[in-house]
């Protein structure tokens, strides 16, 4: 019976000693996976001013992904993973690169990496030098646009502001500013246009003006915009023209009081 224990214990720790060995192997505590082998690489391609370049390698057993290391004298270290065997990148005319490649598993298996390959790529041409202009030419240009595009946006801001202050300032506009009533119906102009607009106690911002139209915001969707013109003349306010997502809504035009 002893025997029998002692055997069945052995048997029990082989097993345990098994599974911790291939547990450690798939999180990468155990041997390391081997380098990639067969590592080539190659210009693959002439877009001016770059070279396309290609490495290359044999898959490794095991490996569920590839680090691809980069080191340029020109742009410094890139790295990238991938689950292919190959990798296609740009780089200029005369551009000394080497890589290394390194075979991946789970979080912590990383294996050994390859052996050093170093490529120069094909010398620059006047085609180069050409395409380097016009690159250099249409960034210019984009950002003259840009800077154009920016200085209008200031230049309507500042529009905005004068006609907003404006119309603030306005007698027309001091008159206009409160609760007005028609039967059931209440409507409330802000202080400040940029301020909320009431409408039976939902609001809205104001985002279009004149001393004859308002256009309200709600907040988007089928009802969110709500256009109308106005006319003040002392405690009587007339309404035009109401019009909410889009559907005129007659019920809502006529004479308000204070």
């Amino acid at each position: 019976m002893k025997n029998y224990f002692k055997s069945f214990g052995i048997i029990a720790l082989v097993a345990i000693i098994g599974f911790l060995t291939a547990a450690c192997a798939s999180t990468g505590k155990g041997e390391p996976m081997p380098a990639p082998q067969n590592v080539t690489v190659t210009e693959t391609g002439v877009r001016p001013p770059f070279r396309d370049v290609t490495v290359s390698w044999s898959a490794v057993e095991g490996a569920e992904r590839y680090r691809v290391n980069m080191v340029s004298a020109i742009g410094g270290v890139f790295s990238r993973e991938i689950t292919e065997t190959s990798y296609k990148t740009g780089f200029h005319p005369g551009e000394d690169v080497y890589f290394e490649i390194t075979a991946l598993k789970g979080k912590r298996g990383v294996g050994q990496k390859s052996e050093r390959v170093t490529i120069t790529t094909s010398p620059e041409t006047d085609e180069d030098i050409a395409a380097r202009a016009e690159i250099a030419a249409r960034a210019a240009a984009n950002a003259e646009a840009r800077a154009a595009a920016a200085a209008e946006a200031a230049a309507a801001a500042e529009r905005d502001r004068v006609i907003r202050a404006a119309i603030e300032n306005s007698p027309e506009y001091q008159q206009l500013t409160g609760s007005w009533r028609k039967q059931r119906d209440t409507i409330t102009f802000p202080e400040r246009l940029n301020d909320y607009f009431y409408d039976d106690m939902r609001s809205g911002t104001i985002t279009s003006y004149s001393l004859d139209a308002i256009t309200v915001d709600f907040g988007g969707g089928r009802l969110g915009i709500l256009t109308f013109n106005y006319t003040v003349s002392g405690d009587s306010l007339t309404i035009s023209n109401w019009t909410l997502g889009g559907r005129e809504i007659d019920d809502r035009n006529g004479v308000y009081t204070k």
